[in-house]
């Protein structure tokens, strides 16, 4: 083994160095590529004339030395680089004329254009900093927003982690494996990755090895590979067959599963997915006949007796990736009815039965469900103590056993409602029930009914909230309490306020009545509850003079300065017409904006970002000491009116 070890750490050793070797002298044949020939376009040189000024400009040209502000210096060089002449010209003043609006405009930053909070990227962590904000700018306190006074500095750049993924190591490493693998000492995958001398496994299957990381995007091109005849690694060393379940786990594993998002990678929840359980079987082959159904054809499990001599033992598959591929899809659900396994697996429903009896055997099913019975500690418990009003969204449970008092349920330790992607059976009793309002009662008392949603400040759940259509299934009306979901925003116009030194505003594109929904603030989710990243943040907001931060509740804030979307440019006036409301929706909070009185079409729309946030950011540009415009503050807002009403059903 230590022969084997010293023998690869010299291969790791020559390929490091003939990279790094290559890098550098790639990376200077680039910069050559730079350098400016004084060649014309068909490759000749340019001659003694191709410096002189054309005959216009001439008359323009005055050979003087003394410094003007209003003109620029011209200089002419022979092919060795000697200075032969150099001319001034004057420079030709223009003068525009600059619209009102336009004459005092407040400073902006980008932002980019986002529909759903997101997981802040920034100064979140107190150790890890992922950029140095305006390095560029020598105005910026940098100090102190580095290592602020009695507070402690960042550890290291997000680059310097362990986490921070090199790309020039996974070409070293791609061609350490090949060269071990092909070259003279032949190690099998799974022997380099005994290894040790990788970062990553090269022979793991799936979504994970060198391998695979290498295919997900296209590798640096460098001739190491060219330096010998060995064949080269590619993902055809994995392998191919078909398993529906660990693609299945695979996905489930990337998607959030948090019922809101269906997107990968999702950066608004924080917690992990817990791995997908693999089900145990409950239906035996006569629970299967007694299930409601129709024959599929003339070859469904139905319409045979499977006592009769040699139907069961007269099938056999001769290629066994049809059985493992039948094992992997009962992997997903082992219940699933004989004649949808026959076509997911393109087998006759008859022989997909028997396959599945050789698999789960009558007695082996009656066995475990003796012993489920016993492990389980008496009944069901559900114990209702309401919700702690927590606003950061919960993971949802995943453990062996009830959501009782017994077991490690995460929602019950919480007191919160299990969620409809929990692992634990849809008839828990601790799973959210829907409203039972009538269609009629939500549309049209939608916002004052009498409705265990409404009271509780929930949006309907399409899942749940069946009598009230909040799929909008069945009434042409929809149910009015699903505006989030739907994303019933309306059309507002960013412009320019008058008077101009306000910035932009957000204006009526039509009439609008009262109770009518804006749309939703949305921002990176930052948590407050840092001493060392809320003092950043004021650093930033007072660097900036602009301050986008909506107070969700005591430890978490929308910031839309650097994600957002057109909510974040509402005023503040002191008789605003819009007002904010915060939402559950499925299980998370989340803003609206809403007009509180008639509004008419081109009204900008303002709000009142209260007292605390005048007392935190500066004088209320609507008092009458206006303090002008150094002290305004665009879509800001900080109160949010009924916060502590919130409640979950």
């Amino acid at each position: 083994m230590d022969d084997r070890l010293d023998a690869a750490l010299s291969v790791y050793k020559q390929v490091f160095d003939e990279f790094y070797a290559w890098e550098q002298d790639d990376t200077r044949t680039y910069i050559q590529y730079l350098i400016a020939d004084a060649q014309s376009d068909d490759g000749e040189q340019w001659g003694d004339d191709f410096f002189k000024a054309d005959d216009h400009l001439s008359s323009m040209m005055v050979e003087d030395d003394d410094d003007d502000d209003h003109s620029f210096l011209i200089r002419s060089f022979d092919l060795d680089g000697s200075i032969r002449d150099h001319y001034k010209i004057p420079c030709v003043e223009i003068q525009v004329r600059i619209p009102l609006e336009f004459q005092h405009p407040l400073k902006y930053e980008m932002c980019t254009p986002d529909s759903r909070n997101g997981q802040s990227t920034s100064f979140d962590s107190d150790e890890v900093l992922c950029f140095i904000p305006y390095a560029d700018d020598e105005a910026f306190p940098l100090e102190e927003f580095l290592n602020p006074e009695n507070l402690k500095p960042f550890r290291n750049f997000a680059w310097q982690t362990e986490d921070f993924k090199d790309p020039d190591v996974d070409v070293i490493e791609l061609e350490v494996a090949r060269r071990l693998h092909y070259g003279d000492l032949r190690l099998s995958l799974s022997t380099i990755d005994t290894l040790g001398i990788l970062h990553s496994k090269v022979g793991a299957p799936g979504s994970s090895g060198l391998l695979w990381e290498a295919a997900q995007r296209d590798i640096l091109f460098w001739p190491g590979s060219a330096l010998t005849d060995l064949p080269t690694l590619s993902l055809g060393r994995l392998s191919d067959k078909d398993n529906i379940h660990h693609d299945i786990s695979l996905s489930n594993s990337r998607f959030c599963s948090h019922i809101n998002c269906l997107v990968m990678n999702c950066r608004v929840h924080s917690y992990t997915v817990p791995p997908r359980e693999v089900p145990k079987p409950s239906l035996t082959k006569a629970g299967f006949k007694l299930k409601d159904g129709e024959p599929c054809g003339e070859l469904c499990f139905r319409s045979f007796d499977e006592t009769q001599d040699g139907v069961m033992e007269g099938v056999h598959w001769d290629d066994p990736d049809d059985v493992e591929f039948l094992e992997s899809v009962l992997k997903i659900d082992a219940d699933m009815s004989p004649c949808a396994l026959a076509v997911i697996c393109r087998k006759p429903c008859l022989e997909v039965f028997i396959y599945r009896t050789r698999m789960f055997p009558d007695e082996r099913i009656l066995k475990e469900q003796i012993i489920e019975e016993k492990r389980r500690h008496g009944p069901l418990l559900f114990v209702d103590d309401g919700n702690a009003g927590n606003f950061t969204p919960l993971p949802p449970c995943s453990h062996n056993g009830p959501c009782d008092q017994t077991s490690e349920c995460q929602c019950h330790l919480k007191s919160h409602h299990c969620q409809r992607n929990c692992r634990c059976s849809l008839k828990c009793p601790r799973r959210r029930k829907g409203c039972k309002c009538s269609h009629e009662l939500v549309m049209d008392h939608c916002l004052t009914a009498d409705c265990p949603c409404i009271e509780a400040g929930r949006e309907c759940d399409p899942e749940l909230c069946i009598k009230c259509d909040a799929r909008g299934a069945k009434h042409r009306n929809k149910c009015q309490n699903m505006r989030i979901q739907r994303n019933q925003n309306q059309n507002i116009k960013i412009q320019p306020t008058k008077p101009a030194k306000y910035g932009l505003g957000a204006f009526a594109t039509r009439e609008l009545r009262a109770w009518t929904y804006i749309g939703e603030y949305v921002g990176e989710i930052r948590n407050l509850g840092s001493e060392e990243s809320s003092h950043r943040s004021n650093i930033l907001n007072k660097y900036t003079g602009l301050n986008y931060n909506f107070e969700l509740n005591s430890s978490l804030t929308l910031d839309a300065s650097r994600r957002g979307n057109e909510t974040r440019y509402l005023n503040h006036s002191d008789k605003p017409n819009c007002d904010v409301l915060v939402k559950n929706v499925n299980d998370e909070h989340r803003i609206l904006i809403f007009t509180c009185e008639n509004v008419d079409k081109g009204e900008e729309l303002f709000l009142d970002y209260g007292p605390r946030y005048w007392q935190q950011y500066g004088n209320n540009p609507s008092s009458p000491e206006d303090p002008g415009e150094e002290d305004r503050h665009d879509g800001e807002v900080e109160e949010i009116p009924g916060e502590d009403d919130l409640e979950y059903i």
